[in-house]
């Protein structure tokens, strides 16, 4: 079984090489099949965490007024109970693509609470 950080050393490696590069070089996240079940999961979870830290990084907003730096980290569903797929899906086909790749936080119209993860969960 190879490591977490072996695997993740190995990706990081292999996503700044160029093709030249790569096409030099063995690199065990090009070559998938090789990879047990539980490693497959374990990169597949690393490159979609990635993903979303990139996709929050590249939301930076400076306001020049005030110096301030914000972050949207999440990309928020809000949506009614009633018509979950519906809304879900319109959501998803107005959103610009790089808001989708952040990690999901949901809510419910008509419904207080804060999404510490249940809700997510639940939907």
């Amino acid at each position: 079984e190879i490591s977490v950080e072996t695997l993740f050393g190995d990706l990081y490696a292999m996503k700044r090489a160029s093709p030249h590069e790569r096409s030099k070089h063995f690199f065990i996240t090009q070559h998938p099949f090789l990879l047990s079940p539980g490693c497959k999961r374990n990169l597949l979870q690393m490159e979609s965490q990635l993903s979303q830290y990139k996709a929050m990084i590249g939301d930076l907003q400076l306001s020049e007024s005030t110096m301030n730096i914000t972050v949207e980290p999440f990309f928020n569903l809000e949506i009614e109970r009633d018509s979950l797929v519906e809304q879900t899906l319109e959501c998803i086909k107005q959103a610009d693509p790089k808001d989708i790749r952040k990690r999901l936080k949901v809510s419910f119209k008509g419904e207080e609470g804060l999404d510490a993860g249940g809700v997510t969960k639940e939907f």
